[in-house]
């Protein structure tokens, strides 16, 4: 995934930045992801990057596009 929007010019991706996962602040990553053993990840988008429906459905398609590789339902 990360690899993945790397790829696209312009686009600046931190790993867990500005912070990281807690178990005493987070529930649903761990509790749905990493108790379960399921792979799972936080994604933050900055909210002036959401700003109108063109750009809610860039960045769905954006998102979309970066998880197929490691969702075969995604790819069909």
């Amino acid at each position: 995934m990360r690899t993945a929007l790397e790829a696209e010019e312009g686009l600046v991706v931190g790993m867990n930045l500005p912070y990281g996962i807690s178990r005493d602040e987070d529930y649903a990553l761990p509790v749905h992801g990493t108790d379960r053993f399921y792979p799972a990840l936080l994604i933050e988008v900055r909210n002036d990057e959401l700003g109108d429906g063109w750009r809610i459905r860039r960045w769905a398609d954006r998102l979309a596009t970066a998880l197929a590789p490691s969702v075969p339902e995604f790819s069909s």
